[in-house]
């Protein structure tokens, strides 16, 4: 009788465990920036910091962030394999949250995730397409990659953009001297600390498809580019020469199964602010 007893209590307490609960943030704030006021050119990626793996890992803050970009990081997967409305693009948004100095990556996503839920009230699917890609590959010469440098460290998030700020000012003269000079009518650049697969990453934001490093490098890199997108550009290099010519690498045309990432609602408006 005893046996059955324990046997039953075993069967109740089994049928009524709870799965372990989702890890959230301690405490999260997302609110509508209602007139933006960083230029619309700054690209999403240098509007985050904090987070796992950074020297400010118990927070986590976004200055005029795209819903796109925060569900981009969340999901781990590149911008341009999320559609949904054309808003996620256009509406800005702040975001403050604090986690434990612990949180690992995997958990951040999974917090991002539930936060992004939560306040947008976001539904989702996923799909799998074939898709036009970018294949970046190390050129016949061999790669031209120099060791990456260490990165600045910002008191705050102010420093930061402060930072940002005066780079894209450089950037603007640089251009400005160039078209002076009878060079492009527009010309780009970029420096960035990280591995390859980072790079293809932060290329794809510039290119009309995905970019996806196959090089099979290991370590971090510092990638300094510059290019123009014109097409009368003179002697100013495509993307692609540049790309050959100061890294060491190439692009090809191909085609692969990609995941697909599909909103199928979202508020634009946050709640529980």
């Amino acid at each position: 009788m005893t046996r059955n007893l324990s046997a039953f209590a075993f069967f109740v307490s089994g049928a009524f465990a709870q799965p372990p609960a989702a890890p959230v943030f301690e405490v999260a704030s997302i609110k509508l920036v209602a007139e933006p006021k960083i230029p619309a050119f700054v690209p999403d990626n240098g509007r985050c910091s904090g987070g796992p793996n950074t020297n400010i890992a118990g927070k986590f803050e976004c200055k005029e962030i795209s819903l796109r970009s925060l569900l981009a990081r969340a999901y781990n997967l590149p911008r341009a394999r999320i559609s949904g409305p054309d808003w996620m693009d256009t509406a800005r948004y702040d975001l403050d949250a604090r986690l434990e100095l612990e949180t690992t990556p995997e958990n951040f996503r999974l917090m991002l995730q539930g936060l992004l839920v939560e306040r947008f009230s976001v539904r989702l699917h996923r799909e799998t397409r074939s898709s036009p890609v970018y294949l970046l590959s190390v050129a016949a010469n061999g790669p031209r990659l120099t060791p990456a440098r260490k990165a600045p460290e910002y008191a705050d998030a102010s420093e930061r953009k402060s930072a940002v700020q005066a780079s894209l000012q450089k950037n603007l003269q640089a251009l400005a001297a160039r078209r002076e000079a009878g060079g492009a009518r527009s010309f780009r650049n970029f420096g960035l600390n990280g591995t390859v697969a980072k790079f293809a990453e932060t290329l794809s934001s510039s290119t009309d498809r995905e970019v996806i490093d196959i090089t099979q490098l290991e370590g971090e890199y510092r990638f300094e580019l510059s290019w123009t997108p014109d097409p009368d550009g003179g002697d100013e290099p495509s993307l692609f020469a540049a790309i050959q010519e100061q890294l060491g690498l190439k692009l090809q045309i191909a085609k692969k199964d990609l995941e697909f990432l599909i909103i199928e609602h979202a508020e634009r408006m946050p709640a529980g602010n």
